[in-house]
This record gives C-alpha cells, sequence and structure tokens, in this order.
C-alpha cells in the first residue's frame, strides 16, 4: 500500500477531513514532508503510522471563518488531538484567529523521521 503523502496541505473542512482520515486504512503510512495546517492536522487523532520530513509543521488555528470563530468545532478539535498536541497548543497561548507553528524540531520527539522515498 502507498503512504498518504501531505506536502502543502491547508486544510479545509473538519467533517470532510474526519471522514477522509478515518476512512484511510489503519495501516497505511502518512508521510508529512511540508505544511499541514487546519483541518489536516485531524490525521493526529487516530493514526500511529505518522512519519516527518525536515520540513514537516503542523498549524493549528480556531475553527470557523476570519472574524468568526467557531467555539464548538475549535474545542472539539482539542479534545480529539493527542494530550500532548493539546497540552502544546495550550503553552503556546491557545487557539487563535492566526495559525501556530509546531515545527519539525517538536514533531520529531513524537514521530519518526520517514526514511526513503
Amino acid at each position: 500500500m502507498l503512504p498518504y503523502i501531505v506536502h502543502h496541505n491547508m486544510g479545509g473542512f473538519i467533517q470532510i477531513f474526519d471522514r477522509q482520515f478515518r476512512g484511510m486504512p489503519r495501516g497505511r503510512l502518512i508521510k508529512v514532508e511540508g505544511a499541514c495546517a487546519s483541518a489536516c492536522t485531524i490525521m493526529t487523532f487516530e493514526h500511529k503510522r505518522i512519519c516527518i520530513g525536515p520540513r514537516a509543521k503542523f498549524g493549528f488555528h480556531f475553527a470557523g471563518w476570519p472574524g468568526r470563530p467557531d467555539l464548538y468545532w475549535s474545542n472539539w478539535l482539542l479534545r480529539h488531538y493527542p494530550r500532548w498536541i493539546s497540552a502544546w497548543i495550550k503553552d503556546h497561548g491557545g487557539l487563535h484567529e492566526r495559525p501556530i507553528w509546531m515545527t519539525f524540531y517538536v514533531l520529531r520527539h513524537h514521530y519518526p523521521i520517514c526514511r526513503g522515498r
């Protein structure tokens, strides 16, 4: 089975990404080789087979539209992220309209580095 590769995914609708990642076979490797922001970060909920490249970074922000945060979905995300991600977000001031970026230097302590192509 070929890996699912993330190069530059800035997210979209939470419900669509949730369905996409929940429908993915559990054994499929997800390779994060660039930016994964917003709803793209839903992959961290259940998938254990994630590896990262040196340009990997996760971007977190309020769910909703500019100027109109959706507290229901923002809290839903925080409840579903792994504890270490929710703690990192809290330690960095919580969710805001502008994304906060978790870079490779943090991610490498939680995910293995991708090997080969």
